[in-house]
């Protein structure tokens, strides 16, 4: 898979985890770590978490996936700012 397309799904899940819980925010930061290659037509397992909200403004989120066999393809790592709603 192209890398920009594994980074806009990375975004995605982190963004959309705060989102499902309303909280309105916009990317700040991201960076991405490849490290193995994300195939095409396989089912893939894309996780999200929060690691830090700093005054209650700056959210620090992670993600990766992970591919059918257990190994972790992609990593990110961002930095989401809450916006006026």
């Amino acid at each position: 898979m192209h890398g920009g397309l594994i980074a806009a799904l990375l975004d995605e899940t982190m963004a959309w985890w705060l989102w499902l819980k309303e909280i309105p925010i916009m990317t700040a930061e991201m960076t991405t770590r490849y490290s193995l290659g994300v195939p095409v037509n396989e089912k893939l397992v894309v996780e999200s978490w929060c690691e830090a909200n700093k005054k209650d403004r700056i959210f620090e989120m992670a993600a990766h996936i992970v591919l059918p066999d257990g190994r972790v393809a992609t990593k990110a790592k961002a930095k989401f700012m809450k916006v006026d709603g």
